[in-house]
This record gives structure tokens, C-alpha cells and sequence, in this order.
């Protein structure tokens, strides 16, 4: 799962839904 540790990187800490959103749109 490198994306989901990209999008924390380069996004702010954001709650489990949003994460599970970005992953999903990058799936």
C-alpha cells in the first residue's frame, strides 16, 4: 500500500474514511 503512505504525505492527517476514500479512488 505505497499510495495510502503517499497520500498521507503529501495530504494532512485526515480520519479512516478519508483515506479508505483516496485508496479507493486510486484502486
Amino acid at each position: 500500500m505505497h499510495f495510502a503512505g503517499t497520500t498521507r504525505e503529501f495530504a494532512p492527517p485526515l480520519p479512516l474514511a478519508g483515506e479508505a476514500d483516496a485508496s479507493r479512488a486510486m484502486r
